[in-house]
């Protein structure tokens, strides 16, 4: 049994649009397995799930190959998570990644912007945000206010933010406001997300993905390619029961 991972990025937030109420559902699904076909010096591979992996690069950077959060064909897309470390500067050598099918015909698949959101509460008149609000990048960034809510005096606003996906960016940490009293304390790093596919995938033949390279502090690390097949596997997601 594998179960929907939880995005942390909407906090507090999130949970109070969404979390009135819920309960555990499982049900076999049509997924797409990931599979990494070699093993690469300096890079470790965790498969944490059937449809998910992450690759981690050096001793800092964490790369994932996932399903796109928030999508309504979820378990059929498909994107590229980087959680780099504090201050840790990173790059895609290319925007453009290869999926070749086994009937030998291959498909440039290009990469979106690159998305990241931040999270800020304002409680009598003193702000305070999940990370800093300085952009990660010399190059343009733009915004758009994805949520907006107001809980026991608190404001809530989340912010999504997108650049080029071949600019380079700096790691940044994630923190929970202090006022989001049910996850205080808790931290992570900023996630910075392109995707590839948001279409559907499942249904189609089986495919190898080629991916680009990506420098880290000035490192070229040379991810390997990820074998994708879809299956069917028992997932478990979480329902809203009122």
């Amino acid at each position: 049994m594998v179960s929907d991972p939880i995005y942390p990025t909407f906090g507090v937030a999130a949970n109070l649009l969404l979390l009135t109420g819920c309960a555990s559902v499982c049900a076999d699904r049509e997924v797409v397995e990931m599979t990494p076909l070699s093993e690469v010096r300096d890079i470790r591979v965790e498969k944490t799930q059937s449809y998910w992996v992450r690759f981690v690069l050096g001793s800092k950077a964490q790369v994932d190959l996932a399903p796109c959060p928030y999508l309504p064909i979820y378990h059929g897309s498909l994107c590229v998570q980087i959680r780099p470390a504090e201050g840790q500067r990173v790059r895609l050598s290319s925007n453009v990644f290869s999926y070749q099918q086994d009937s030998g015909l291959a498909t440039p698949l290009t990469a979106s912007d690159v998305t990241y959101t931040i999270m800020c509460s304002t409680e009598s008149g003193k702000r305070e945000c999940s990370s800093r609000e300085e952009p990660p990048t010399s190059s343009k960034v733009t915004s758009k206010l994805v949520r907006h809510v107001s809980h026991n005096g608190v404001d809530y606003k989340i912010t999504e933010y997108s650049f080029n996906p071949v600019s380079e960016f700096v790691g940044a940490t994630h923190k929970v406001p202090s006022g989001s009293s049910l996850f205080s304390g808790a931290e992570s790093r900023v996630e910075y997300t392109t995707s590839l596919i948001r279409d559907s995938i499942l249904h189609t033949s089986p495919a190898v993905l080629h991916i680009p390279s990506i420098w880290i502090d000035g490192i070229e690390f040379k991810p390997p390619s990820v074998r994708l097949v879809s299956k069917i596997a028992p997932v478990c997601t979480v329902r809203q029961l009122m």
